[in-house]
């Protein structure tokens, strides 16, 4: 993971009912140049409901998970297991 953050405003109307929530700026091992962002999720890689910025460090590992937002359209997430 390269960086994260905690919104206090939701960055989009439709993640208001997300708060609060981490979000992740995380590189891939196979490319460390690519960053991608998205939500922080447990390890059941769906709740982003009880992951707290303090939980998350800095170079921590985390898994690119895709959730599913609609039929047509979905969602990065980083998937910690603790």
């Amino acid at each position: 993971m390269w960086s994260f953050a905690t919104p206090q405003s939701p960055l989009l109307p439709a993640f208001e009912a997300m708060l609060p929530y981490v979000t992740v700026l995380g590189t891939l091992a196979s490319n460390p140049q690519i960053r991608v962002a998205g939500m922080a999720v447990g390890a059941d890689g769906k709740t982003s409901i009880g992951i707290e910025a303090s939980s998350i460090r800095i170079g921590q590992p985390a898994r690119l998970r895709f959730r599913r937002a609609t039929d047509s359209c979905a969602l990065p997430v980083w998937q910690f297991n603790s």
